[in-house]
């Protein structure tokens, strides 16, 4: 077993670690971008801690802090100092526009 197993770890979104292609940052970005806009995820619903994710899919915490700042720039999250990142009230209801080229 993993030192940092998180198979019964209650997240409140946990991302496909085989959907993943690089740019990871973009992929991050366009999985959660998907994942607001088809409402799966709701708004004021907090998102993991970045360290959090960075451990679930084993990538730097730098590649999450991108996504999550890419998901911010375009209005899908906001972060709260001390509290956390959260979705977004106003998330317009749109289709997934991430590219390879980023942003």
């Amino acid at each position: 077993m993993p030192v940092n197993s998180f198979e019964n770890y209650p997240m409140s979104w946990k991302p496909s670690k085989s959907a993943l292609s690089k740019p990871y940052y973009l992929s991050i970005a366009s999985l959660l971008e998907a994942d607001i806009l088809s409402g799966a995820l709701k708004a004021h619903t907090k998102l993991p801690p970045q360290r959090e994710l960075a451990d679930f899919l084993d990538l730097n915490l730098s590649t999450i802090t991108r996504a999550y700042k890419l998901c911010e720039l375009k209005g899908l999250l906001y972060a709260v100092t001390g509290n956390g990142t959260f979705v977004s009230p106003a998330s317009p209801p749109r289709t997934p526009s991430w590219s390879a080229q980023g942003p």
